[in-house]
């Protein structure tokens, strides 16, 4: 009985302190419908939300920020904002970084989830320097998205590749076609007339 009070105490303590980690990609949409990729790595606790962004994945301007902000339980949405740089690959001056401040909530149905908001950018002297929309997706799901559509690819250009392919014929040679559609395109020409 000790043991299972015990082990009762440490499983709601853990319950209670426990942190929740997010991590989101998707895109920034400028006012100009000019996206630009975007992901987040947040960690929240008690409301308080740390963590990190990435702005121009895989770019010679990748970026990462420094981000924090709050959790409202209630309505399930973020108030965020970028406070400093943390990394850049890009060879811009730091005083003409754009840091994002937004709100963002829920939105779709159960398995399809996602963040969405608007969001304003600042230069570090709070001058506007973008605006726009954010849009996110739990990253495990657009990269199992990802790997579904590359294997649709792969399968498409398999296809793609039996279809095109020429035979050649000479005289006496035998060719069989075997297909399981209703349609048939057989093209046959002789270039020796």
């Amino acid at each position: 009985m000790k043991y299972l009070l015990t082990f009762l105490l440490l499983l709601i303590g853990s319950i209670t302190f426990s942190q929740n980690t997010f991590s989101y990609l998707g895109t920034l949409l400028l006012s100009n419908n000019t996206p630009i990729s975007f992901s987040m790595e947040l960690q929240e606790e008690n409301g308080i939300v740390n963590g990190y962004s990435l702005t121009n994945i895989n770019t010679p301007d990748e970026t990462k920020s420094e981000i924090s902000g709050l959790y409202f339980k209630k309505d399930k949405s973020f108030q965020l904002q970028e406070t400093q740089i943390l990394s850049t690959s890009s060879e811009a001056d730091l005083s003409t970084f754009c840091f994002i401040q937004t709100t963002l909530s829920f939105k779709g149905k159960f398995g399809n989830k996602r963040l969405e908001g608007d969001f304003v950018g600042l230069f570090a002297n709070n001058d506007t320097c973008a605006n726009g929309k954010i849009l996110l997706m739990e990253q495990e799901k657009v990269e199992k998205k990802v790997k579904k559509v590359k294997k649709r690819i792969e399968k498409l250009e398999e296809k793609r590749t039996a279809i095109l392919r020429t035979k050649q014929l000479k005289d006496g040679d035998d060719f069989v076609v075997k297909w399981e559609a209703d349609d048939l395109k057989l093209f046959i020409w002789d270039a020796n007339e």
